[in-house]
């Protein structure tokens, strides 16, 4: 059961990075002076390094499993965390984005990898609505928690945070 709360709560904060740009726009434009096309670059950078991602995480999931896949590549989020919290430039900001992303990639099929493998067919689709209701409520933690945490310890001080507990769930 713990390895099913860690999974769920490594999709949750997968969501969380997702969509946490949108709240820190306002706080990343004013401070780096972001145009337009930098502020979809920034957003859209996750996104596509996710995709582009996608079959060779596959092939690393086969080949290695997805305890070993996933616990890498969540350490790269907190990595990724780490460089766009610390981000001096614009690129740097993009990098620890694109390196999220890649993180990310692997949190929600590692997680039906393993549900398929360690639980009865009968309690598959259960535990994917599971994973999903739990994972999805991160996109609701990038709002107004992730709000008040900004205001509270600013935006560096919040993706910081959530680099530290992003490792302890890798």
């Amino acid at each position: 059961m713990a390895m099913v709360a860690i999974l769920c709560f490594a999709f949750l904060i997968s969501q969380f990075y997702r969509a946490s740009i949108g709240v820190l726009t306002p706080s990343l434009m004013e401070e780096f002076a972001l145009s337009a096309n930098l502020l979809g670059t920034l957003g859209g950078v996750y996104f596509l390094v996710f995709a582009v991602a996608q079959i060779p995480c596959g092939v690393l999931l086969d080949r290695y499993g997805p305890r070993k896949v996933n616990s890498l590549l969540f350490s790269l989020v907190a990595l990724g965390a780490v460089i766009f919290s610390f981000a001096q430039t614009p690129a740097q900001l993009v990098a620890g984005r694109g390196i999220i992303g890649l993180g990310c990639a692997t949190c929600l099929m590692g997680t039906l990898i393993i549900f398929s493998r360690w639980l009865p067919p009968e309690r598959f689709p259960l535990m994917v609505a599971i994973a999903s209701g739990v994972g999805g409520s991160g996109a609701l933690v990038a709002t107004v928690p992730l709000a008040w945490a900004e205001s509270w310890i600013g935006w560096r001080g919040a993706i910081l945070c959530m680099a530290g507990l992003t490792s302890l769930i890798a």
